[in-house]
């Protein structure tokens, strides 16, 4: 009589036993899931973060190398001709590096600077700069886990900045 309640106790121990078990080891499947998905997660941002950095690093220097004047009769000429040669190379890597990491509008933007970049019109540089902002912009978002921006309310926010910069035309400027 007591043999075949104590059996059933026990036999109900052991499920209950293996049920515990067998549901803390798929807590601890899923803590370890999440903390795998977290660690990654977080190297991704850190990989971004520093190609982001190097990216805005190299169009900056290209840009600033870029619109220097150099007398072609001067011995610095080579020089300064090399020293672009090797920034729009840098900036391409960073570029292309870029694609690796980022979302497609966001490479594209960079590609779209790095092509402004190389022009040598005032209204190239003018799209350079604002692309630059842009991509800023979007780089910031994309590191805060935010939803990115639509390339209309890129446009707006630079206009606005810009705008903002901006000196007023004065009467004989608008005249013309």
């Amino acid at each position: 009589k007591y043999g075949c309640r104590t059996s059933v106790v026990a036999a109900l121990a052991i499920v209950g036993g293996y049920l515990g078990v067998r549901s803390a080891n798929n807590n601890s499947l899923e803590v370890a899931r999440a903390e795998r998905t977290s660690k990654r997660a977080d190297e991704l941002n850190a990989l971004k973060r520093t190609i982001y950095a190097e990216c805005l690093a190299k169009l900056s220097t290209f840009i600033i190398i870029k619109v220097q004047k150099h007398d072609p009769s001067s011995d610095s000429y080579i020089a300064a001709k090399k020293q672009l040669t090797d920034a729009v190379l840098a900036a391409s890597n960073a570029t292309a590096e870029l694609e690796l990491v980022a979302e497609e509008q966001i490479s594209n933007l960079a590609s779209d600077a790095l092509l402004a970049a190389q022009e040598s019109t005032e209204a190239a540089q003018t799209e350079f700069y604002r692309n630059f902002f842009k991509l800023r912009v979007l780089f910031r978002d994309d590191l805060k886990g935010k939803r990115l921006m639509t390339p209309a309310e890129l446009d707006s926010l630079a206009d606005a900045s810009f705008a903002a910069v901006e000196p007023p035309k004065s009467a004989s400027d608008q005249e013309h």
